[in-house]
């Protein structure tokens, strides 16, 4: 993990240059002096290897190629826009970009663009065409998954007549957020990441696909089915830097299970981080990137010692007695925990990009989570037969459980949040921090979780 630490560092010094990287580099040398002569060409590398700004200050008319990643529509009270998401090739190198035209190209394809471009923010890009669109190619893998998509968007849409169920359904399997008031209501209570598809939705739909090939075969033919029907699975979605560490670490996890090998979690969120920024090194400055990988080092490293906070408080008290409440009460802690790391690790970056930080989070992710799993796990298992009156009440009746929770809480639920931006570099220290002394207390065996 101090590898992957540093190749981040190093894309990061490149990506967005600060001196409060010194700080954590320091650090990182300093807890693993014997790798620092291999660390230091590795730092070299990334930061060779990371892209640097094409800073367009003024806008600049140029042509290039647009590979449209994915149309979406957008309504105003004046007119109606289609955003085309991808990357423009310019001077031998891809760059993100948006794309805007008053028309919906049909096919997820590359163009040849010739237009207007400006700076959106770094590293992201926004084209105005001044002459229409020229196919260059067809890409059929993406083209037919798209369809495949809204094929099954439609298919959901029949089978069930409530919108608020078919709209979270699409969301919550497919990364489907086509309905606002669905986003608003998650975004507002701190449950985005029951949306966006990570850890969460992998973990369930690899459960059930292991459960189910186990039954039918043995536990080695099991597990390799289980890893092609993930990997169909993360090709299929849309992918994202939450979904692609996701599915990192659940097939290196099942592959070292299937090889009959130990794996340490935190090497495999740290090969996940390999993978992701040799993909895409400006993967590093996107939200979903920062929350996901801050996240999963939140529970990885803090999630103990908040264990312990909280059982000071609530172990002792005299209402948790008695098998039942002795579960319940193990469930909350385990819950308080887990949000207080998060809040601890990740809420510096949460200020930083949006400015605002919902409290309601603490409250509701100690059951809505549980309760939209459960849900979900009946619709997975028993959607082929949803055909049924009976079972397709059954699960309509705990789809709207679940969701009732959350998409009408109480109206003063909504106003619990904090309001402070925080500059990037104090986001960078702090992290760096935490990380130090979860670095530290984990080597000498004070916390931390080891293997899986």
């Amino acid at each position: 993990m101090i590898y992957a630490a540093i190749f981040l560092m190093g894309c990061g010094l490149k990506i967005h240059f600060s001196y409060a990287y010194l700080l954590p580099l320091f650090l990182l040398f300093y807890t693993a002096p014997k790798r620092t002569f291999l660390s230091i060409p590795l730092l070299l590398a990334a930061y060779s290897y990371a892209p640097t700004d094409p800073c367009v200050k003024k806008p600049i008319y140029q042509e290039g190629v647009f590979t449209a990643h994915s149309w979406i529509k957008q309504n105003s009270h004046f007119r109606t826009s289609y955003k085309g998401k991808g990357t423009v090739q310019i001077g031998g190198r891809s760059w993100k970009a948006n794309l805007y035209l008053p028309y919906e190209p049909k096919e997820i394809a590359r163009y040849q663009f010739s237009g207007i471009i400006k700076q959106k923010r770094p590293f992201t890009l926004i084209l105005y065409p001044k002459k229409p669109l020229q196919k260059i190619e067809t890409l059929p893998f993406a083209s037919a998954k798209k369809r495949l998509q809204k094929k099954l968007d439609l298919v959901i849409e029949k089978q069930i007549p409530e919108k608020e169920v078919a709209h979270f359904l699409q969301a919550f399997f497919f990364g489907n957020q086509s309905d606002p008031f669905l986003r608003y209501a998650f975004r507002s209570l701190g449950l985005s990441h029951i949306l966006a598809i990570s850890g969460l939705h992998f973990c369930l739909l690899a459960g059930i696909f292991f459960t189910l090939w186990k039954w039918l075969t043995n536990r080695t033919i099991a597990l390799s089915l289980s890893i092609f029907c993930i990997v169909i699975y993360g090709f299929f979605i849309d992918s994202s830097p939450s979904s692609i560490r996701a599915l990192c670490m659940i097939v290196a996890a099942f592959t070292a299970e299937l090889t009959g090998k130990k794996t340490r979690a935190c090497n495999l969120l740290a090969f996940a981080c390999l993978v992701e920024l040799t993909l895409n090194p400006l993967s590093l400055i996107t939200p979903s990137f920062q929350l996901s990988f801050s996240s999963c080092t939140a529970l990885l490293f803090f999630q103990i010692p908040c264990m312990q906070v909280v059982q000071r408080i609530l172990g002792s008290s005299s209402a948790f007695q008695g098998p039942f409440f002795l579960k319940v009460s193990v469930y909350l802690q385990e819950a308080l925990a887990a949000s207080f790391a998060i809040y601890l690790v990740s809420g510096p970056l949460v200020l930083c990009h949006f400015s605002t930080l919902s409290l309601s989070s603490l409250f509701y992710n100690l059951f809505a989570p549980l309760l939209i799993v459960c849900a979900m796990t009946l619709w997975a298992i028993f959607w082929p037969l949803c055909g049924m009156f009976t079972i397709k009440y059954f699960l309509l009746l705990s789809t709207k459980i679940a969701l009732s929770t959350c998409l009408y809480p109480p109206y003063f639920m909504r106003d619990w949040a904090v309001f402070f931006p925080l500059p990037v570099d104090f986001v960078i220290l702090w992290i760096s921090m935490l990380l130090f002394i979860g670095f530290t207390l984990q080597a000498r065996g004070s916390f931390g979780y080891d293997t899986i």
